[in-house]
């Protein structure tokens, strides 16, 4: 079966991790042979040349955008990447076609509700498409549009959908997709090469290190873990360490450090910003922290929890279908900073709980493997084809 796989504008994020992980596992465990578009040439493109996966750049843009935080971004990038996106949208469609022999391909996969070139393209070739939906736009990222009713669409001009949890599943039927065209498979990453902590020494640790990971955004809720922080008791607080791991701005930190500089406690919060060692790291942290508003899936959960981390989460997006509350880990109240601290003391001040609550994590992370989700994908690809 041959895939073309659609990538997204932007190179960085779990969407993008998520769609190396799949066209590698398809083409290694199932009769997949994988094509990638990738907007721009960039690294992307030189990790899939390596792992021997056919690549081409073929420009395009993308209609649905996230709004920046800044207000005054906002229509600055409402212009550029609009004019990117009308500029290309015909000389993309012209190099997709030219790129690949479409008479071969059986099926196209969008990894992001994002672009259309993968429905564009089915339309001139017939080829059936799916689409892979993996935010809630407009409540996690503030999105817009460059399409008018760009719902409908989707919903007319793609064969299926995959949404990585019932959560976006949900919100999309809201949206006005229809629910019998999207099924819920929940993603996947390689456990295998992220290194797992020792909880030998858990229980007389004198200081607990937490980690909050993924882009440094209000919506990612970092303000609510550095605002628990500073609400606990002096005497557990100065025992307490946050990396707060992720590409932020200097005005968006200088924001974040103000109650830390009010409380005199600056030094508890390290901003050591992108890494590209996580899996390395994880390792080293008693506590993952997920406070988003609104989490599509929550591969950085998953992640803490196949590294043995005790993941404390907000009872928002695809969380509490991940958190199973006070079992595999915490769920407190979305914007209820005083739960927030609470759980923090909870599991600082109850070793057995802290082991406990990771070690079970990490059982319930073997259902979030990178070999399950192409295993459910590949049965969708399946059913969309015929074969």
């Amino acid at each position: 079966m041959k895939v073309v796989y659609i990538a997204d504008i932007g190179i960085e994020g779990g969407a993008t991790k998520s769609l190396i992980e799949l066209v590698s596992t398809m083409k290694e465990n199932h009769d997949v042979e994988p094509v990638v578009l990738t907007s721009r040439s960039s690294r992307l493109n030189q990790l899939l040349t390596n792992a021997g996966i056919e690549n081409h750049s073929v420009g395009h843009g993308a209609f649905l955008q996230g709004a920046p935080d800044s207000l005054w971004k906002k229509p600055i990038k409402w212009m550029l990447y609009g004019a990117h996106y009308y500029s290309h949208i015909n000389s993309s469609l012209k190099k997709a076609l030219e790129a690949v022999d479409w008479k071969s391909v059986d099926l196209i996969h969008t990894n992001v509700a994002r672009d259309d070139i993968g429905m564009m393209i089915s339309e001139k070739t017939g080829v059936p498409n799916i689409c892979h939906i993996r935010e809630f736009a407009e409540l996690d990222f503030n999105c817009w549009s460059y399409r008018k009713n760009y719902v409908k669409y989707l919903a007319e001009h793609t064969d299926g959908f995959i949404a990585i949890s019932q959560a976006v599943k949900d919100c999309w039927i809201r949206k006005g997709i229809p629910g019998e065209k999207i099924k819920v498979i929940y993603n996947g990453v390689n456990g295998s090469i992220i290194r797992k902590a020792d909880h030998s020494g858990w229980e007389n640790a004198p200081v607990i290190k937490m980690v909050i990971a993924g882009g440094v955004i209000p919506n990612k809720g970092q303000w609510q873990a550095i605002e628990a922080l500073c609400g606990l008791p002096e005497y557990i607080r100065k025992n307490i360490r946050l990396d707060v791991i992720g590409g932020i701005t200097r005005g968006y930190k200088n924001r974040l450090q103000k109650p830390l500089r009010e409380h005199n406690i600056l030094d508890l919060v390290r901003f050591p910003g992108p890494c590209s060692d996580l899996y390395e790291r994880l390792k080293d942290y008693h506590i993952g922290l997920m406070c988003s508003k609104a989490e599509g899936f929550g591969r950085v959960t998953v992640e803490y929890m196949h590294a043995g981390l005790a993941v404390i989460a907000s009872n928002r997006g695809a969380n509490p279908e991940l958190i199973e509350n006070n079992k595999n880990g915490i769920l407190y109240d979305y914007n209820n900073i005083s739960e927030l601290s609470g759980a923090v003391e909870k599991l600082f001040t109850d070793r057995k709980k802290l082991i406990e609550t990771a070690e079970k994590g990490m059982a319930s992370a073997e259902k979030y493997t990178k070999e399950l989700n192409a295993e459910n994908i590949y049965n969708c690809y399946k059913l969309i084809t015929g074969r």
